[in-house]
């Protein structure tokens, strides 16, 4: 049975995979959000550029309900037999409202200011596809991904931010401050537990 499920909300590159793959290595089951997305693009026949995965998100929230992605990763967790999950990549409300009615959910921002994120992203080459290579393909998709509220299935990760519990600064590029990050991860999901 699962007792712990911490969700991940930032901005593009703010460092959510690395967290993610941090408590991986603790026991957490992980499950992206964009990687359902991608088995559908790939069912689908379509190329995993992050507008495409952004189109795709935003169909099926419209087809199966705002909250769809958060229900199939909750789905996931449960089946890996491990006690406790993370899901990356909340974009909309309604998948932060369905896992609130989880007993122990509790939802992480991570910041970082833009300079620092895109960085971080040119670093990232194994998986071009998904990344912008310029400054204004960064900004461009940071807008998408923000939203507008317009639509109640689209990308809405400004109104996510403010829905977040915890809030970690996850400013610079060193190797020593993502041990500290971790550090001060690691006494967190002590607290939590």
């Amino acid at each position: 049975m699962v007792r712990l499920v911490i969700g991940l909300v930032g901005k593009f590159g703010s460092g959510k995979s690395s967290v993610m793959n941090y408590l991986k290595g603790r026991g957490f089951s992980g499950v992206t959000l964009s990687d359902l997305i991608i088995e559908v693009a790939v069912k689908k026949g379509l190329e995993p550029k992050r507008t495409v995965l952004q189109d795709l998100g935003n169909e099926l929230r419209e087809e199966h309900g705002p909250e769809i992605l958060a229900k199939l990763a909750l789905e996931k967790i449960s089946q890996s037999g491990s006690d406790r999950g993370v899901i990356d990549g909340i974009r909309n409300p309604a998948e932060v409202l369905f896992l609130k009615s989880f007993p122990k959910f509790y939802l992480i921002e991570l910041k970082a200011s833009r300079k620092t994120r895109f960085q971080r992203l040119q670093r990232l080459t194994a998986t071009a596809l998904k990344y912008p290579k310029t400054w204004e393909e960064f900004i461009l998709s940071e807008k998408r991904d923000l939203g507008s509220g317009e639509k109640q299935s689209g990308q809405r990760v400004r109104e996510v931010l403010k829905m977040a519990d915890i809030r970690i600064i996850n400013e610079g590029l060193s190797e020593k401050t993502y041990q500290k990050n971790f550090r001060r991860l690691e006494r967190l999901i002590n607290k939590l537990l």
